[in-house]
């Protein structure tokens, strides 16, 4: 009898395993970056860990939205410099105010293009917003001549101010992680983006207005552009053209990571949290062990071909059962 309970225990663990790798795969890099480097599981570390993965965290989950809606951006890193550049712009000429609201217009604005592209003219989204991503980093340079601009000193002070020990970015980026949670989990729009992920045409046929569906994910996805490049400025002490050029590969990762299927239909916001730790604890312990950068986006890239590998392996599995 005991025998039977303790292999009934191997089992269920086992399968729970098998089940979340993503979870497991955490909780061993956590491992084995503490044992290189007894500094890593510090509160301290903790801390300086989720300040870094802020900007990939608030992007990631709107991004996990329009990937299970049956589309992709692929011009995100554009969109943070441009934002970034022509918000500093804007914020040393007129003011905090209007700069801060040029950061979520510029952004904005970039997701309506990408939108009315991608949902209205029906061209492909990974070639527009490919395509737009040159755009806008050629308007990013153009704007600032290739020159990185210096944010006011009240602005960067308000990123400094702490409250129970965390800073302003990690509140935001619980701010989107709740309302993506809520749009995608209790709302309405979520059954539809679930549907229009699975089939355009049958959840076209029960009403849902697939087209401005994903419009309005995409335009999502630029504001959060905008709130990323506020971030990234902060964090940076300046804005230019390329300061979000190393964003686009951990966000898709992160996303890719959470279960959510390239073909839409598929993934969920704790699943994406999931895939953002994981990727901030991967960079952070890479920077701890002194790795280079490039080597850094070899690991990255082969994390996402990993990601992109379980995630139709997933989809095969439900298809066949």
């Amino acid at each position: 009898m005991r025998a039977a309970a303790s292999k009934s225990t191997v089992t269920r663990f086992a399968q729970w395993v098998a089940g979340h790798p993503v979870l497991v795969g955490l909780g061993l890099l956590v491992l084995f970056f503490s044992l290189c480097n007894p500094l890593f599981f510090t509160e301290g570390n903790a801390r300086a860990i989720l300040r870094q993965l802020a900007p990939i965290g608030i992007y990631s989950f709107p991004v996990a939205l329009l990937l299970i809606g049956r589309s992709i951006d692929l011009s995100l890193g554009a969109v943070v410099g441009l934002s970034s550049v022509i918000g500093i712009e804007v914020m040393n000429a007129v003011g905090m105010t209007g700069g801060l609201a040029a950061f979520l217009g510029v952004g904005l604005g970039a997701g309506i293009v990408n939108g009315l592209l991608v949902s209205y003219a029906r061209l492909d989204p990974i070639i527009v917003t490919m395509g737009t991503s040159f755009v806008f980093r050629g308007l990013s340079l153009s704007v600032s001549g290739g020159k990185a601009g210096v944010p006011p000193a009240a602005f960067l002070d308000a990123f400094r101010y702490e409250v129970l020990g965390f800073r302003p970015e990690i509140y935001i980026m619980l701010a989107v992680l709740a309302l993506c949670w809520w749009l995608l989990h209790v709302s309405r729009a979520g059954r539809s983006l679930y549907a229009a992920g699975e089939n355009e045409r049958v959840a076209f046929l029960m009403g849902v207005k697939v087209r401005r569906l994903q419009f309005l994910m995409h335009c999502a996805t630029g504001l959060a552009g905008g709130v990323v490049a506020i971030v990234s400025v902060a964090k940076l002490g300046l804005s230019g053209g390329g300061i979000g050029e190393s964003l686009t590969l951990p966000v898709i990762t992160a996303v890719f990571l959470g279960g959510v299927d390239f073909g839409g239909g598929m993934g969920t916001i704790p699943g994406v949290v999931a895939g953002v730790l994981f990727m901030g604890v991967l960079q952070a312990g890479l920077l701890i062990l002194g790795i280079g950068e490039f080597v850094q986006q070899i690991i990255v890239g082969a994390v996402l071909i990993a990601a992109i590998y379980m995630s139709t392996r997933s989809r095969k599995r439900l298809s066949s059962q």
